[in-house]
């Protein structure tokens, strides 16, 4: 089969095109209309008296501390060990999730091993509405915070040994929106999307209107005289013999 034939087939289909592309439109049109998502990644640390950083380093280094922020990111976590990236930095919606909440604490390592340097929870928080960001936000820094003085209290530390802190400027909600590079490509595949179903399409609806023919003609016994062949050639229907002219 060559180009020619798939085109011919839908020339022939161009109904069966209309539709497919007037579908792949509205899909297009659909997704155009999203505001795009709210994001923040929010940063809690941990630290001992004494001990005194920039929150972009902030965060005790003693394994004690760590581990026990560790084990309050679990707990929000529901026991579950957060996923992973090979990115530390890679962001919770660029995993295709539209709406959800992600708890862990930052790692140096990559995908396949950890490397916790600091005392720190990271709350990344997405969905296509603002204030149920702000309010998942406001509730898991209540609860990190509900979850250290427990903790304290029960190992007989107190809640003053460990302090948490956040970052004024983590606690900001980003709305994230397709650039127009993202749109002009996204429309380009959904193009493409368009010709290859399209004509695919026609020529599934070619195959079966020669299929329904043959059968057609099989069924006319008056039709096709002994010793002939019906042959289905794209659209029309031959009758072939020995000794015809």
């Amino acid at each position: 089969m060559t180009v020619r034939d798939v085109l011919e087939a839908m020339l022939r289909r161009w109904y069966v095109v209309v539709a497919v592309v007037l579908a792949v439109a509205a899909l297009g049109l659909f997704f155009a209309r999203d505001d795009g998502l709210y994001f923040t990644r929010t940063v809690v640390t941990f630290s001992t008296p004494g001990e005194d950083s920039p929150f972009e380093e902030g965060g005790s280094s003693e394994a004690g501390i760590i581990a026990f922020a560790a084990s309050i990111a679990t707990e929000l976590n529901d026991g579950v060990e957060p996923l992973r990236y090979a990115s530390a930095d890679a962001p919770f919606y660029g995993a295709g999730i539209r709406q959800g909440v992600i708890v862990g604490i930052p790692s140096t390592g990559g995908q396949w091993a950890v490397d916790y340097r600091r005392a720190a929870i990271e709350l990344q928080i997405v969905s296509p509405d603002r204030e149920w960001v702000a309010e998942r936000q406001a509730a898991l820094l209540a609860q990190v915070q509900a979850i250290t003085e427990t903790q304290q209290d029960a190992v007989g530390t107190g809640d003053g040994f460990v302090t948490t802190a956040i970052d004024p400027l983590a606690l900001r909600i980003d709305h994230i929106t397709p650039t127009r590079t993202t749109r002009m490509l996204a429309w380009g595949a959904l193009a493409v999307v368009a010709v290859l179903v399209s004509g695919w399409a026609a020529l599934r609806g070619d195959a079966a209107a020669a299929k329904r023919r043959r059968h057609a003609v099989a069924r006319r016994p008056d039709a096709v005289s002994p010793g002939r062949n019906v042959v289905v050639h794209g659209p029309d229907v031959i009758v072939q013999g020995k000794g015809q002219r």
